[in-house]
């Protein structure tokens, strides 16, 4: 009766570990089940990526004080951030891109230096810039479809971080 009992547990537990290793198997181990990323050629894809910097966006000024956000329309096509650093000194960066295959990368820069590189949607960076004074930034972001065509998005940043006297 024991032995029985060993062998249905045994049985059981072996199901129940080819069962939880198949469906592993679906949610993480097929991230390509057609295999896009390696049956697609240079030849077959000229459709470059679309990509849009979604925050900051152009035309805007942002005021990041006491951790709230004020945002203002302005009339020229720059973005304006004033931080107060003490409460918070980083920018997020959100962009959209898609591509008719898939978008492979994002690559932020800043004045044409890279500064980071997202490989999963959605496409976000936190920018953190050590600065005293008002700097002008260009920010760009390139896109890269699994085919290599590549499509970037640029805009004109204005940024300080202190308005404020230290004593605040």
């Amino acid at each position: 009766m024991r032995r029985s009992v060993y062998k249905k547990g045994f049985v059981f537990s072996v199901i129940i570990l080819l069962i939880g290793t198949a469906l592993s198997n679906i949610a993480f181990g097929f991230e390509d089940p057609y295999n896009v990323k390696k049956d697609i050629k240079k030849n077959d894809d000229d459709e470059p990526p679309y990509v849009k910097i979604l925050i900051p966006e152009s035309g805007f000024l942002y005021f990041f004080l006491f951790g709230r956000t004020i945002k203002i329309p302005i009339p020229f096509p720059i973005v304006i951030i004033i931080c107060h650093f003490k409460i918070r000194y980083y920018v997020i960066v959100k962009v959209n891109a898609t591509d008719n295959i898939g978008v492979e990368s994002v690559t932020f820069y800043i004045d044409d230096i890279m500064r980071y590189v997202d490989y999963e949607s959605p496409y976000i960076w936190l920018w953190e810039e050590q600065t005293m004074m008002l700097l002008v930034y260009d920010l760009k972001v390139l896109a890269r479809d699994y085919a290599g065509n590549e499509a970037y998005d640029i805009i004109r940043v204005w940024r300080t971080k202190r308005f404020l006297p230290p004593h605040f």
